[in-house]
């Protein structure tokens, strides 16, 4: 049986959100399977946004990848939206690789394919964020 963790970096910042004012959380950190780091991410929770989040990747060897999504926590699971490149909340990483937008990411099937599972991963195992998510399940 594989170890998934994501270990966060440091700890979780809070800040407003510019539009209702109600607490936003975020921090990074990096997916693990068996103690390798296979991806680096990112994401944001607004406590006044209904299930809703944000969360970057970082995955790939000889060729790096980077692309950002919106999230939605809902009974019926976790839908994803890609963003475009120009509306990453986290602006320009291609420092951490090839910054994929929508079309790019899904027409590349090995990319897409490891982004869900990655994004599904860290949504299930970052402590802080699967924590959240569970709330809207009424799991907590």
């Amino acid at each position: 049986m594989k170890m998934i963790g994501a270990i966060p970096d440091d700890e979780e910042v809070m800040k407003s959100c510019p539009c209702c004012g109600k607490p936003v959380f975020s921090a990074c950190g990096g997916l693990q399977i068996d103690g390798e780091e296979i991806a680096g991410y990112w994401y944001r929770w607004s406590e006044g946004h209904e299930g809703r989040f944000e969360i970057a990747l970082a995955w790939g060897d000889e060729e790096g990848y980077v692309a950002t999504a919106w999230g939605r926590a809902s009974l019926e699971g976790i839908q994803y939206g890609i963003n475009e490149v120009a509306d990453s909340p986290w602006g320009d990483m291609s420092d951490y690789g090839r910054h994929l937008g929508r079309a790019e990411l899904l027409i590349l099937d090995a990319a897409k394919a490891r982004f869900f599972e990655f994004a599904d991963l860290i949504a299930a195992h970052e402590p802080n964020l699967s924590k959240r998510i569970k709330s809207c399940y009424g799991l907590v």
